[in-house]
């Protein structure tokens, strides 16, 4: 069994974050794949096996409160 290096929320929050990439083509740049995988010092890869369903399977998509929130700089 392998160890994750994710929590069930950080997986959540991801998923979240993919949403508002979709939803907001301003926010497309700042949610960006290898942006998130930066956040959680991850993998890109990683980031589009948790957003596609791939891996984390038993962490229950959550309902997300999409805002068109602008992108902060890091």
């Amino acid at each position: 069994m392998s160890k994750r290096k994710l929590t069930d929320e950080q997986v959540k929050e991801i998923r979240c974050l993919d949403l508002m990439r979709a939803h907001y083509h301003g926010l497309a740049e700042c949610y960006s794949l290898a942006n998130i995988a930066k956040k959680f010092n991850v993998a890109p890869t990683t980031i589009h096996n948790i957003v596609y369903g791939i891996s984390y399977t038993d962490v229950p998509f959550p309902k997300c409160e999409v805002t068109n929130e602008r992108c902060q700089s890091n």
